[in-house]
């Protein structure tokens, strides 16, 4: 779940404005003579141009600075014309909206260029050698198993996009992996929760709680338990780079920003750390050699890709980057989300007893000993917990599909020129009314039940019965928190467990009263949370307040 815009305000506390006084006068004199100059503008009807109350300056000085004021800004218009436009520097962006107009960026093929973003967390976020991230950048054959056409350079060319691709597709996405881990994941987190006692109540703030026990359980599933003994303060150390991770994309120089590139190679070193010791400690001829989870490595998946990584002949800097990116990848989404589906369902007494009810269809009680057995896959076949997970993903994401022009192409009836970014926002597609709106509940509300349907069918005598039954509300092209087409978040089948796993389980396992909100430094708020703005533009968009809540275990 990649994307490069995690700038906010929080830049402007950390960086003195003035300094970048020159550069972006530099980029605004470019961008003249590129745009006026040079021809770049095509011939013909535009796009309505979104205001830049000081041209060449203001839109891109926001969108650097305040995403979230920018979003705010461009919404309205984008929700009324379809397609605007603006400049970045030099570099015109096009943002769209409507299910057509976005389908366009999921084709496969050489006029788009899918792996912008991704390229830019390899050379920012990562860190890459420069002639590594070179390896990246030319290869343009895709993920899939045929090359685009034109783009193999030489028979042996190592298609390093392909061959990633083909490791998560199998380890992360295919049964039995996809199971296994699923799974693993349910027994971890169940014996954090059994931590708690079942004879009084533990009052805790929800968000901040998440924050620790998710990712400690995501990295022993994903990882191993090795990485949290060999790197203490890991957790803290992922939130960090999560504050500062737009200052890295964006690739400020370290002499403006040190901070942020002291987190990340401090983080870094710490994925180096565990990559040594796992291939120090792994026995290759072992018992473990072909296990699907071993306590060095973790998942196979992490292990496969090591090989991977090792086997192109990518270096430390690299395979240290790339694993912590699956770090954040596997924590800085789903934290977030799973935090907003618990404070949802909560906050309406119906749906969470509802929510309960579901969770106990999957949960058998041993007759002789009281234990508990829970089905987890019948849990992730629920379909009011997939309609929680959809609807949660919906209206608490904020992402750019992105694409980058590499010809000419046509859009909405307009011509959209060669080097232009195309994005297009979750923040106007996912409130689309005409698209989500259903029985007087409008695309502003949190209802799980637009992704719920009736159906007639037959119970095991064979009795005709009404059940209720998951189904997709809208098309890929309306909907798209992992991103399109070949470009997909290689984590979204981990992430939907993790996700409806951990609701089922709390709800289930623990009686839980509300007893205020507050913000995040644990102080009482007078309102509940909304998506905070600092976080517009990087997927999943985190509550901009706590929950604070006493539970006390059930079983």
């Amino acid at each position: 779940m990649d994307n490069i815009h995690d700038i906010s305000e929080r830049l402007s506390s950390v960086v003195d404005l003035r300094l970048l006084v020159i550069p972006i006068s530099i980029i605004i004199w470019v961008g003249y003579v590129v745009i006026f100059r040079s021809g770049v503008v095509g011939k013909g009807e535009k796009p309505t141009r979104l205001l830049d109350p000081i041209p060449f300056i203001f839109n891109a000085f926001q969108n650097l600075t305040n995403m979230g004021a920018f979003v705010d800004r461009a919404a309205p218009l984008l929700q009324e014309k379809k397609v605007i436009r603006f400049n970045l520097g030099w570099r015109p962006v096009y943002w769209i909206t409507g299910p057509n107009r976005v389908q366009k960026l999921f084709a496969t093929n050489s006029s788009l260029n899918s792996n912008i973003v991704p390229l830019i967390l390899i050379d920012k976020l990562w860190g890459v050698p420069k002639a590594e991230s070179r390896r990246f950048a030319e290869d343009q054959t895709g993920r899939l198993t045929s090359p685009i056409p034109g783009t193999m350079t030489s028979p042996d060319q190592k298609r390093l996009w392909h061959t990633e691709h083909q490791i998560y597709d199998k380890y992360l996405t295919q049964p039995p992996y996809s199971y296994q881990l699923g799974q693993r994941f349910f027994d971890v987190l169940a014996k954090r929760l059994d931590e708690f006692p079942t004879t009084e109540w533990t009052t805790i703030n929800l968000f901040s709680f998440m924050r620790y026990a998710i990712p400690e359980c995501a990295v022993i599933t994903m990882f191993g338990p090795r990485m949290l003994d060999l790197n203490p303060g890991l957790v803290d150390a992922l939130w960090d780079l999560d504050a500062n991770l737009g200052k890295l994309v964006w690739g400020l120089p370290s002499f403006i920003t040190p901070q942020p590139y002291k987190i990340r190679d401090g983080l870094r070193a710490m994925m180096a750390k565990y990559l040594n010791s796992a291939w120090a400690n792994f026995d290759w001829n072992g018992p473990d050699a072909d296990s699907d989870w071993d306590d060095h490595f973790g998942a196979r998946v992490s292990r496969e890709i090591a090989v991977w990584l090792k086997k192109n002949e990518l270096s430390m800097e690299t395979a240290s980057g790339h694993t912590m990116a699956r770090l954040f990848g596997i924590n800085g989404n789903s934290v977030p989300s799973v935090t907003w589906a618990i404070m949802e369902s909560l906050q309406r007494p119906g749906l969470l007893q509802d929510v309960r009810d579901e969770a106990q269809k999957a949960i058998t009680v041993d007759a002789s000993t009281g234990e508990r057995h829970v089905n987890t896959q019948k849990l992730l076949a629920s379909p009011l917990l997939q309609a929680i997970f959809q609807e949660t993903l919906r209206m608490h994401t904020s992402f750019m599909l992105t694409r980058e022009a590499r010809e000419t192409i046509s859009i909405g009836g307009y011509s959209i020129e060669r080097g232009s970014l195309i994005q297009a926002p979750t923040d106007v597609a996912h409130y689309e009314e005409a698209v989500w709106a259903i029985d007087g509940h409008p695309a502003s509300e949190f209802w799980p039940g637009r992704h719920i349907r009736l159906v007639e069918t037959k119970d095991e005598f064979g009795n005709p019965v009404t059940r209720p039954e998951f189904f997709a509300k809208a098309r890929p092209s309306s909907f798209f928190p992992f991103g399109g087409g070949n470009v997909v978040c290689p984590g979204r089948h981990f992430a939907r467990q993790q996700i409806i796993m951990t609701l089922a389980i709390i709800v289930s396992k623990f009686d839980i009263e509300f007893i205020e909100w507050t913000t995040l430094d644990g102080k009482k708020s007078d309102r509940p949370p909304i998506n905070s703005k600092d976080f517009a533009g990087t997927v999943s968009t985190p509550p901009d307040r706590d929950m604070k809540i006493r539970w006390k275990r059930l079983w």
